[in-house]
């Protein structure tokens, strides 16, 4: 029998990857269904902002189980998943060409590099350096 864990200890992940959430949790309960309202793609880890939504709501997700307080599922519902799901699902959203059925690569948005220096704050030069002065 092991001993029990100390309140420093952390406890390890129910999951240890995204794509084990979205699979296991995330597509079996929260299910809706394809239609005008609703888009989903079956690689959704091929659209990255998919990816960085579904990982944000994935963190979050282990940190509301972990807590032993009795409102961390219920704080997770309305203050992530009931703001993160409607962006990600709609038909405005990175599924929007795809759906259930399968998959279609989108462009991405153009994008031409800002001239140097010309917006990015002294705070955020480490995070932009090719952007500042």
């Amino acid at each position: 029998m092991s001993a029990p864990m100390s309140e420093d200890e952390e406890s390890p992940p129910t999951f240890r990857f995204a794509a084990d959430w979205v699979e296991q949790i995330l597509a079996k309960t929260y299910i809706r269904r394809d239609g005008q309202d609703v888009r989903w793609c079956p690689r959704w880890w091929a659209h990255p902002e998919a990816a960085i939504r579904l990982g944000a709501l994935w963190q979050t997700w282990e940190v509301a189980v972990a807590d032993d307080g009795q409102y961390g599922m219920a704080n997770w519902l309305r203050d992530y998943l009931d703001r993160l799901l409607p962006p990600l699902l709609s038909p405005a959203g990175p599924f929007a060409a795809c759906s259930r059925r399968g998959h279609l690569d989108q462009e991405p948005m153009p994008a031409e590099p800002a001239p140097a220096g010309s917006w990015c704050p002294p705070a955020l030069a480490p995070v932009f350096p090719e952007v500042s002065d």
